[in-house]
């Protein structure tokens, strides 16, 4: 008995995008008996106007050319995105009486035969002799033994099967969704094992201050400013419970206006530590020195930290916390902080992707009137546009509360004789290109805003800014254990209907990613001045 959610995938494999005369494109003109043209046609067809008008291509063309099995091929996929799998196999199993030896037919009508329950009928077909012979297809075979074997449950079938894939080494592209979903499936814990992202940006700000790691004192002037972030994450690919991992990031700020350059800044950090868990539930615990330096010849190193950091990812929500010490060159800064908090993420309507996160702080200093609590709420959403562009839109807001800094302490720190008060905001909007091996090129419009009641004649700490980055991110992984793909047997290839819930590109951005995006709204990573 298959269960719930794999009805579902095979449904969605049978039904595929339904058409709408509202989306049909102009897909070519009058092909003429062409087959290449008919093919790129019909692709056209079922991805925009759906696949009525690609069975009306098809159809006449392959009888005109019974023995070519390109177009028997696309007609059964066409089929198969109609819900008509009665005539997607009696097409296959036509061209297979042609062509008895072709791996690809066999494990096409396999593939009918799964999504409609027959399992049996399945295996017959994937165990008659002469196929598979080539690793792609042997890795096919696999796959399509692995999908049975998770649809019955049988977990440790299915992760034989993906390592049998794993060593055939090679995979049909057609076929990485389907690897994909099965092994986000049985080994959702399981990442690449080098990670790496870096992120190039430059632009103009209206507020030179705005977001320094020191207190603005007063209004900024405007200035070009650019940006450099680069994080990289290594975790051993050892199939151990407890398990060895490191991260490290470099933060580059820069200011071009000549009052404000001083208040460019670099940030260094490490995170070793270790992993424990490996499926639905996985707990990082680590250690993070960090260190901020200025673009001053005095007071160069503004902090220095020490943190003990854990990190616990459930399925869809993770929980994080962190405490320990940070040591500012103006020592009544120094304080002990404590903070936490939790995120998650979903989809909505196959199009946008959601991360959401709450997070909370508390700083005890050494000086009290830089004792502080608060707390930020986080929200991104990615929208793919088509033709691979997304859509980014973005919301931070925070409030902190200097409990400690009424009277004389609260005028010497702050300018004011009443206890601090902040709301910080960011909102940003932007567009960003395809990926190009992980490589996109982002436009965005950042606001931010903070709105604080110790202002005085001399001291101000509220600020509006207004930023637009032109910016370049490429965000990539090595995984050895990833198949390398190949050319597909069919030039419309095989549609399973699945895919993994997190696609390469802005979707990759995690709710680590947000609380770092967090630490800059607020000033100069965990700094709120």
């Amino acid at each position: 008995m298959l269960n719930l959610p794999l009805r579902v995938v095979f449904l969605c494999s049978l039904l595929g995008r339904p058409g709408s005369p509202a989306l049909a494109t102009e897909c070519g003109g009058p092909c003429q008996g062409d087959i290449p043209c008919a093919l790129e046609a019909a692709a056209c067809h079922l991805e925009e106007a759906g696949p009525r008008e690609a069975i009306e291509l098809l159809k006449p063309l392959l009888s005109d050319h019974p023995g070519d099995t390109a177009l028997a091929t696309a007609l059964a996929r066409a089929y198969l995105a109609d819900g008509n799998s009665f005539w997607a196999l009696r097409t296959l199993m036509t061209a297979l009486d042609a062509a008895p030896g072709d791996c690809a037919l066999r494990s096409w009508i396999a593939w009918v035969h799964i999504s409609e329950g027959d399992f049996d009928l399945a295996r017959d077909r994937l165990g008659e002799p002469g196929c598979p012979r080539t690793p792609p297809e042997q890795s096919r075979w696999q796959l399509l033994e692995g999908f049975m074997a998770s649809s019955e449950g049988d977990t440790q079938a299915a992760k034989r099967a993906l390592d049998e894939v794993a060593e055939a080494g090679a995979i049909f592209g057609a076929d990485e969704a389907l690897w994909s979903y099965l092994d986000e499936i049985h080994d959702p814990g399981r990442r690449a094992p080098l990670e790496w992202a870096v992120e190039l940006g430059a632009g103009y700000t209206s507020n030179a201050r705005a977001g320094s790691p020191v207190d603005p004192d007063l209004e900024g002037t405007p200035s070009g400013i650019g940006r450099a972030d680069v994080f990289l994450r290594f975790e051993p690919p050892i199939p151990w419970v407890v398990r060895p991992a490191i991260d490290g990031g470099l933060k580059l700020h820069g200011i071009t206006a000549a009052d404000a350059r001083q208040l460019s800044y670099m940030e260094l950090s490490l995170r070793p530590g270790l992993i424990i868990g490996r499926d639905r539930a996985t707990l990082f615990i680590g250690y993070k020195p960090d260190l901020l330096l200025l673009a001053q010849d005095e007071k160069r190193v503004f902090y220095e930290g020490h943190r003990a950091e854990v990190q616990l990812e459930v399925g869809r929500v993770t929980l994080f916390t962190g405490g320990g010490r940070r040591i500012f060159a103006e020592g009544g800064r120094t304080r002990l902080e404590l903070d936490g908090g939790l995120g998650t993420w979903f989809t909505l309507g196959g199009r946008a992707r959601f991360l959401l996160a709450l997070s909370g702080r508390a700083h005890d200093a050494r000086g009290e009137s830089y004792d502080l609590v608060g707390g930020s709420a986080l929200a991104v959403v990615n929208v793919a546009l088509g033709a691979g562009i997304d859509l980014r839109m973005g919301a931070i807001f925070g409030l902190d509360s200097y409990l400690n800094s009424k009277g004389e302490r609260g005028i010497l720190a702050h300018g004011i004789d009443s206890a601090r008060h902040d709301r910080t905001m960011k909102l940003t909007g932007g567009l960003w290109s395809p990926s190009w091996s992980g490589l996109r090129l982002g436009l965005e419009y950042e606001f931010s805003m903070r709105s604080s009641n110790a202002q005085s004649e001399n001291q101000d700490y509220s600020y509006l800014d207004n930023r637009l980055m032109a910016t370049l991110k490429w965000r990539k992984s090595f995984d050895p254990r990833t198949p390398a793909l190949k050319k597909n047997p069919a030039p419309l290839p095989l549609d399973y209907g699945v895919g993994p819930s997190k696609k390469e590109g802005l979707d990759d951005e995690r709710i680590q990613d947000l609380l770092r995006q967090d630490e800059a709204a607020r000033g100069g990573s965990s700094c709120v001045e």
